[in-house]
């Protein structure tokens, strides 16, 4: 997680640092009991239609 950390802190745009960041970051998150279709969206969402499905999810809409 560092190395990652220190790759965006010089090139903040770099989208495989940033994914290998947060693919680690939740690694080790417990989420037993959560809605898995969600959380899948939520580490995955690459559109804005996934974001907005997950906004509504969120909110109940």
């Amino acid at each position: 997680m560092k190395i990652c950390r220190n790759i965006l802190s010089i090139y903040p745009d770099d989208v495989e640092a940033e994914e290998s960041l947060r693919r680690l970051a939740t690694r080790n998150i417990d989420i037993s009991g959560l809605n898995l279709d969600m959380y899948d969206t939520f580490i995955n969402a690459d559109s804005k239609e996934k974001l907005i499905e997950l906004e509504r999810w969120l909110i109940g809409y």
